[in-house]
C-alpha cells in the first residue's frame, strides 16, 4: 500500500488532472514495461476511502491491517470498481504523513487474495472501466 494522489473517475471526468488529496492506494498491479518510448514499469493501485461506497464494488480492510499499517480507526474501503495507472515513479507518489516514505506496507496475503477474487469477479460480470491514465 502507497501513499498517492488519487485522481477519482468523476474528477477526471470534470477536466482534473490530479487527484485532490493523497490517500492509501493498494498496488493491484505492477506491469514490468508498458506503452511506447523507453521501457517503463506501470502500477496500477485502487483508492482507498472513509466513504461507503453506494454503487461501486468494495472490501473493507480488516482492524488488525489497518493497525499494522498505522491507518486510522474510521471504517474504510478499498474500492475496486474503478483504478489509477501510472508509470512508476509517478508524481503523484507521496510521502505518507508523519513518516519519511510513501510505503505504508503490506497488506497481507489473505487480504490480497480476497481483493482479487472479488476484482477478477467484478471483471468477469461487469462491463470494466479502463483505469484512468495518469501518463499524462
Amino acid at each position: 500500500m502507497i501513499g498517492f494522489c488519487y485522481l477519482w473517475r468523476r474528477e477526471f471526468a470534470a477536466g482534473l488532472v490530479e487527484g485532490a488529496k493523497a490517500r492509501p492506494c493498494l498496488v493491484i498491479a505492477v506491469e514490468p514495461e508498458r506503452g511506447e518510448g523507453p521501457a517503463q514499469p506501470w502500477v496500477t493501485v485502487l483508492p482507498i476511502t472513509h466513504r461507503v461506497p453506494k454503487d461501486a464494488a468494495a472490501v473493507a480492510p480488516p482492524g488488525e491491517t489497518k493497525r499494522r499499517l498505522r491507518l486510522d480507526d474510521d471504517a474504510s474501503w478499498i474500492v475496486l470498481a474503478e483504478a489509477n495507472a501510472f508509470p512508476w515513479p509517478g508524481y503523484d507518489v507521496h510521502p505518507v504523513p508523519a513518516r519519511r516514505t510513501w510505503l505504508y506496507g503490506h497488506v497481507g496475503r489473505g487480504l490480497f487474495a480476497t481483493v482479487r477474487h472479488k476484482l477478477t469477479d467484478l471483471l468477469q460480470n461487469a462491463p470494466p472501466a479502463p483505469p484512468v491514465d495518469r501518463s499524462a
